[in-house]
């Protein structure tokens, strides 16, 4: 779960005004302004996973370039009501979203929300140009994917004189350290980049927004302020993985011959050593692509047995697919898209996509946009007294779009949607048409006239 424990945006108290916080008392024994070390091996989940296991690259950058290619929108709240709604509605979703879920949100945001488009807009210039070397889909990869490798994800923003950020940078998560704030009221007084034993420059905790996901492992030092990587829970099978290629890569560079050749001829005992040695050189010049299928001609009958593979090869290949499915289950991630080929789930390809976005990646965006609302957003709404909302652009993904030909038939014949409610549902903007065309076979009960509250009892029974 996606959590930033820290408030560095809030109003803080007086010293003398502050509570006391007596559970962190209890719980941590700080040394005084020195960084909290993590009880875990951060750059071997960089090193030893992501950078030489295929199976961990392969599902994080599944799951980070499907989440960095949904686009950003910024919003203008304008029914304060209705955007309390959305956000409930989206916070019950969390964990796993459904199309129905998602086509009811996408009306209310339409009532809720005004989308921004001015592009000198501070907000709307930070969110899709985070610095001067990344716009937003570069920027958000680089986060998520230090949280899905690490479990934890830090950013650095640079301060305006208005007040504002103008800048947001990501911190390589493997070497940042927290530092401990010793009156154990906020717990975090900055963070640090330790690299190869140099401590670098203390940033301070309001300038710095820390992503990560809920770690368990409480001890007196404050490790738990540290978010838990999913690698963490994988790592004897991304080891065997690891130990498994590299065997069957020595096995492979120190190999043998892979079959023998023999007379079968009744007429001929044995060969010499120098009729094997002519053969021996016969047969490897005739390797290679340019002699594939080609004809050979020999005088004697010729027999080939070829060497069965060795069954502890053949166990190592059936391990390599179970370290890749338990992968899989750690970042919840449809191992169809890997092409395993033993766990077809889906009936295609499509389904397996349409699967990652309802079940991996809009929860973890749901999750990193409420943190981005809580620490960006209302810093800009003091300095410009807007009312913003952050969001993603769900329509903007292909993978969960009915097809268009099968929602315009659906569209057709939900007669007590109104025109502008048909748009909504299609994408476009309403145009202020709320009339309702019942087609002309439909009867009227002029004693049974359906009343508004029928009709939108009817809309909730005709989506389930």
């Amino acid at each position: 779960m996606a959590l930033i424990d820290l408030l560095p945006f809030a109003q803080t108290k007086a010293p003398s005004e502050r509570l006391v916080n007596e559970l962190n008392r209890q719980l941590f024994r700080f040394h005084k302004g020195m960084p909290i070390s993590l009880d875990d091996t951060q750059n071997a989940y960089v090193e030893d996973g992501y950078e030489i296991n295929p199976d961990v690259y392969s599902v994080v950058n599944g799951i980070t370039k499907a989440a960095a290619a949904v686009p950003p929108i910024v919003h203008i709240v304008k029914d304060q009501r209705k955007a309390l709604k959305y956000n409930q509605i989206k916070r019950v979703n969390k964990d796993k979203a459904s199309q129905g879920s998602i086509d009811n949100l996408l009306e209310l945001k339409q009532q809720a929300f005004e989308e921004v488009h001015d592009e000198q807009d501070p907000l709307y210039q930070l969110i899709n140009q985070p610095n001067p070397l990344q716009g937003y889909p570069e920027w958000y990869e680089n986060m998520k994917g230090f949280q899905l490798i690490t479990g934890n994800a830090y950013c650095h923003f640079i301060e305006l004189g208005d007040g504002t950020f103008g800048e947001m940078w990501v911190m390589p998560s493997q070497f940042t350290k927290i530092i401990a704030d010793p009156t154990f009221e906020s717990l975090v007084r900055g963070y640090t980049i330790d690299m190869y034993g140099h401590d670098g420059h203390e940033l301070p905790a309001e300038s710095v927004m820390h992503w990560k996901y809920w770690n368990p492992d409480y001890d007196s030092v404050g490790s738990h302020l540290y978010g838990m990587s999913p690698l963490k829970a994988a790592r004897r099978s991304i080891r065997l993985g690891n130990d498994g290629d590299q065997a069957l890569s020595k096995a492979l560079k120190n190999g043998g011959a892979s079959g023998v050749v023999y007379p079968t001829d009744p007429d001929l005992e044995q060969l010499t050593p120098a009729q094997r040695s002519q053969l021996e050189t016969y047969l490897r010049s005739m390797q290679g692509p340019d002699n594939y299928k080609a004809w050979l001609v020999s005088n004697v009958k010729l027999g080939f047995e070829k060497f069965g593979m060795p069954p502890v090869d053949l166990e190592i290949i059936e391990a390599g697919k179970m370290t890749q499915r338990d992968i899989c289950n750690v970042f919840n991630f449809p191992s169809e898209l890997l092409n395993d080929p033993d766990n077809k789930t889906n009936a295609n390809k499509q389904e397996s996509r349409k699967q990652l976005y309802l079940d991996n990646v809009i929860p973890e965006l749901t999750r990193d946009y409420a943190e981005l609302n809580r620490s960006l957003v209302p810093v800009f709404n003091r300095a410009t007294g807007k009312n913003y909302h952050l969001d993603f652009d769900v329509q903007a993904i292909d993978a969960l779009n009915k097809d268009a030909s099968e929602k315009v038939d659906w569209l057709s014949k939900a007669w007590w949607l109104t025109a502008d409610e048909k748009r909504i549902e299609m994408g476009y903007q309403p145009v202020g048409d709320n009339n309702r065309y019942i087609p002309m076979n439909l009867i009227p009960d002029a004693a049974n006239e359906m009343t508004d509250e029928d009709i939108k009892l009817l809309k909730q029974e005709y989506g389930a």
